[in-house]
């Protein structure tokens, strides 16, 4: 089991995911290094208890964008494919005008 998101690819329409394990490390390699105002653009991807889906708002997910981008650098090179793949995600469904499914 694991969390997928829609607007996966840069752009086009489909799908992408990873288990909800391998989720919650790409998080703490995150929040390592993630500033506080990062940190609390992408907690909302994070903070989960439950394995609910849930919507990201679109101007939420443009913030995720922007965070994602700019931590990519300093990511290991093993977590650095991870952060521009949902980098792209959430640009695409931000500059699509609509929310960001995750399920």
């Amino acid at each position: 089991m694991g969390w997928i998101w829609d607007h996966d690819r840069a752009g086009y329409d489909g799908w992408g995911g990873h288990s909800y394990t391998s989720h919650a490390e790409f998080g703490n390699e995150l929040s390592r290094i993630a500033g506080r105002q990062d940190w609390a653009a992408l907690s909302i991807l994070f903070d989960r208890h439950t394995g609910d889906p849930f919507d990201v708002p679109n101007q939420q997910a443009g913030r995720i964008a922007e965070a994602l981008t700019a931590l990519a650098p300093h990511m290991t090179p093993a977590w650095a494919p991870r952060t521009r793949e949902i980098a792209a995600a959430a640009r695409a469904a931000h500059r699509a005008g609509a929310v960001w499914h995750w399920g």
